[in-house]
């Protein structure tokens, strides 16, 4: 009744736009990135590639109100680093790591989407460090699990 309407959640309405950049007057050599019409799946997965690279200090967002549908990323990285650079590198490892997984997927996949996917890992260990796919055996138990960093047993 009182709920906005779906589609504000995800459609970007006239001028508005996607990403907006802040300096961050609070702490040195920091940027607050605004993401409008995204949700904790994209904050986490950014903020987790961001943590991945040495020279970034700090990687923290958070969805300021549940029915604002936009999320801040908060990057503080060294001071020869800049937060934009930190942000655009984690964002284009993020693209490369989604990219051969979709490849994999596909591969394996076979043509019409029917081939190969009862067994077998879809990451081999030491891919990305945190998730490990694996699809159902032959006996048709869990299709997914995941496991912990650096952990592959």
């Amino acid at each position: 009744m009182n709920a906005p309407p779906a589609f504000e959640s995800f459609l970007l309405f006239e001028g508005e736009k996607k990403i907006t950049i802040n300096k961050d007057t609070k702490v040195p050599n920091a940027c607050l990135f605004t993401i409008n019409k995204e949700d904790h799946t994209l904050g986490n997965i950014i903020k987790s590639q961001l943590l991945k690279d040495p020279q970034v200090l700090f990687a923290g967002y958070k969805v300021p109100h549940p029915l604002e549908h936009k999320i801040i990323i908060r990057v503080q990285t060294t001071p020869d680093y800049s937060p934009q650079e930190a942000f655009t590198n984690a964002i284009t490892d993020l693209i490369s790591e989604l990219s051969l997984l979709e490849e994999r997927f596909r591969v394996r996949a076979g043509p019409g989407g029917q081939g190969g996917l009862d067994a077998g890992p879809l990451c081999q260990a030491g891919d990305s460090p945190g998730l490990f796919l694996w699809r159902g055996g032959a006996d048709g138990r869990a299709g997914t699990s995941l496991q912990a960093p650096g952990r592959v047993d």
